[in-house]
């Protein structure tokens, strides 16, 4: 998403600009998975998720908390079937999962990486 506030640094403009073949909308926002504004809005970019897509995102980032604006748009996040599936809050090194599909949860596990199971609020 791409904050009002400020405007994008040459990189976001062109990384957006890559990414035009995969997009799919626009949104005008004051909220997204993990954060709200107040007072203020934000646009919010959906593309469509691919693999010359995420060798793009990948080529403008160094790890996932390297989404912050005005280098790139802020807080990269993924959907599955319309919902948050990888939500990220880039510049509070924030970031939450979403999934109950156990493959994904082995390979998780496996990764090595921290992660902590948190309840579900329905």
């Amino acid at each position: 998403m791409k904050r009002d506030q400020m405007s994008l640094d040459r990189s976001g403009i062109e990384l957006l600009e890559q990414l035009k073949p995969f997009f799919k909308e626009k949104r005008r926002e004051d909220h997204w998975p993990g954060t709200r504004l107040f007072g203020h809005y934000a646009d919010i970019y959906y593309f469509h998720c691919c693999a010359e897509a995420t060798k793009i995102l990948l080529s403008y980032s160094s790890g996932l908390y390297s989404w912050v604006q005005p280098k790139v748009p802020d807080d990269l996040c993924f959907l599955r079937n319309g919902e948050p599936w990888l939500m990220n809050t880039a510049h509070e090194g924030n970031s939450y999962l979403d999934t109950d599909v156990e493959e994904e949860v082995m390979r998780l596990d496996q990764s090595g990486l921290l992660f902590h199971d948190l309840p579900r609020h329905g």
